[in-house]
């Protein structure tokens, strides 16, 4: 099982997720079996997550963000990890806005590897 504890994943698709585009950096820690991450990005003035790993080794969880505009933007989504040959992880998953309920986003988030 991933353990998303001091792992910074960025996002690589572009979504129709009112912000969340190529580029926006989440950066995760986890307590226990409780996840939570911090993002931002370009349409992105603050945004956070927090979430736990099913029997199906997926994240769910719940979401908000607050864009450059001061909208603020909440929802569900559930993130599936797959680990890579170079031993990071990709998580591909499906957010949904609240009050949007028949619009699922797909979002791709590739982990940010550095060299130490």
């Amino acid at each position: 099982m991933l353990h998303f504890n001091n792992r910074i994943f960025i996002c690589s698709t572009d979504t129709n997720l009112k912000g969340i585009t190529v580029g926006t950096k989440f950066y995760y820690s986890q307590y226990d079996g409780i996840v939570n991450a911090s993002f931002i990005g370009r349409d992105i003035l603050m945004g956070e997550l927090v979430g736990m790993v099913n029997q199906q080794d997926q994240l769910e969880g719940i979401f908000n963000f607050c864009n450059y505009n001061f909208e603020f933007f909440s929802g569900t989504f559930t993130l599936t990890p797959k680990k890579l040959p170079n031993k990071s992880y990709k998580l591909h998953g499906l957010w949904v806005l609240s009050g949007d309920e028949t619009i699922e986003h797909d979002l791709i988030l590739e982990e940010l590897l550095y060299n130490v």
